[in-house]
């Protein structure tokens, strides 16, 4: 039985910032939305994976385990086409 795609997952856009493997798009890390965390985070499997938050607790971050969409396509769609055709200002 494979595991279910439909949750519980969060928007990209939900954390603010992301980055990209540059070979498949894939989202490598992401900012944890828990305010007890910092940093970038990384993705493994489509989820967000164990890390540590910036206080010393027994708690785990809830947010370990959940899944990341990435939806910019959606929220920008235009966004890499328009980045890829501005003309450089002039130096």
């Amino acid at each position: 039985m494979s595991e279910c795609e439909c949750g519980p997952w969060i928007t990209l856009s939900m954390c603010g910032i992301g980055t990209f493997d540059p070979d498949t798009s894939e989202v490598r890390s992401v900012r944890c939305p828990d305010r007890l965390c910092s940093g970038l985070v990384p993705i493994v499997d489509a989820r967000i994976a164990d890390h540590d938050g910036i206080l010393p607790s027994a708690l785990r971050c809830p947010w370990i385990g959940v899944r990341v969409v990435d939806d910019t396509a959606e929220r920008m769609p235009d966004f890499y086409t328009r980045i890829s055709t501005q003309d450089r200002p002039h130096e």
